[in-house]
């Protein structure tokens, strides 16, 4: 009995050998199977968020509708990246950090350049909502630099009452742009002051078309400022529509119903001209700015012109000035800070008379 059970270890290590190995087979096995659905999963996922098919926020891992992003030729250098928009054609992209010439941009998760904020206006607080364009958006300036962030340093340091500035400008809105995210979107912000960044040399050309910069936008049909149609999804063709009658009174109309937006909400409104500093001597643009200021001046106590033009020549500051150090004409830091400058000693009298 003894020799049979030492005859019989052998055996019953020789099958703890075979069973270690089998086992060590079926663990190979199933890394071979499990080890590249895994790694396919992984890089899924990784695809699925680059494209946005899929996000991570408060409420967990979702899945969603990629957004529709439209990008300017040159967008890696000027930091032009937007969001389609049905209403608007195309609109700052929520939560964008990117650069412009080099400089940090930042777009907070409201699609407005600049920190966090929220829509409920602040108790006590003044709030002034601007709008404009690539000028009032920033254009190759970095996020301190830009006009909304100096005014809103300067109301901090300087000012008793609290005053907030949002910057809801987007680089190549025109006028009716402005007005539909105005009427929209801006009066929930419940502003004290609306400031119109207006651009003539580009404005009003802007407002007569359906498609800027390569893409389609809404456009009015006629002074009555109905709803226009819905804007075409990218992809499709340009749409190269008109407006066949005078581009500056259609203008001046779309501010008269800014003008009315602004009432509403007891809010004031500011219109900041300029851009004959880059074209001196041109006839046609003096002459449009003339009948806008005109028209303003008609429309109310509440609504104020200032021509920065006319304070440029006054002041003796030349293009090159304003514009040294930047691209196609946009306004560098000194352009900012002197646009800044003129809004806080408006803002002055109208915080206290608040």
């Amino acid at each position: 009995m003894v020799e049979k059970r030492r005859m019989s270890e052998p055996y019953a290590k020789d099958a703890a050998a075979k069973g270690f190995n089998s086992r060590r087979r079926w663990l190979f096995r199933l890394i071979c199977v499990t080890l590249p659905l895994f790694l396919l999963a992984v890089g899924s996922v990784m695809i699925l968020a680059r494209n946005e098919w899929i996000v991570w926020d408060d409420h967990g891992l979702r899945f969603q509708q990629p957004p529709l992003l439209l990008k300017e030729p040159g967008w890696k250098k000027t930091g032009h990246v937007y969001l389609f928009d049905p209403i608007l054609g195309w609109r700052n992209r929520p939560s964008w950090k990117a650069t412009t010439n080099g400089k940090p941009l930042t777009i907070n998760s409201l699609g407005l350049r600049g920190p966090e904020c929220n829509v409920d206006k602040p108790a006590d607080c003044f709030r002034v909502l601007a709008l404009g364009d690539s000028f009032g958006w920033g254009y190759g300036v970095g996020d301190e630099e830009v006009f909304s962030s100096v005014l809103q340093e300067k109301c901090t340091t300087q000012l008793e009452q609290p005053v907030e500035i949002l910057n809801a400008s987007v680089s190549g809105w025109g006028t009716d742009q402005q007005y539909l995210y105005l009427k929209n979107e801006g009066v929930h912000f419940q502003p004290d002051l609306v400031v119109l960044l207006f651009f003539p040399v580009n404005d009003i050309e802007n407002n007569s078309h359906s498609s800027q910069y390569g893409m389609n936008k809404p456009m009015f049909w006629s002074r009555r400022l109905r709803d226009p149609k819905p804007v075409a999804k990218p992809g499709g063709l340009k749409s190269k529509k008109r407006y066949t009658g005078n581009p500056v009174k259609l203008t001046i109309a779309i501010v008269e119903a800014m003008a009315e937006e602004c009432n509403a909400v007891d809010s004031d409104l500011l219109v900041l001209k300029f851009g004959e500093y880059l074209f001196p001597g041109n006839e046609a643009m003096r002459e449009s700015s003339h009948m806008l200021a005109e028209s303003i001046d008609s429309i109310g106590e509440d609504v104020t012109f200032i021509d920065l033009d006319e304070m440029y020549q006054a002041q003796s500051i030349s293009s090159a000035t304003l514009i040294s150090g930047n691209d196609d004409g946009h306004w560098n830091a000194f352009g900012h800070q002197f646009t800044a400058d003129v809004i806080f000693d408006f803002l002055e009298q109208r915080v206290a008379l608040k």
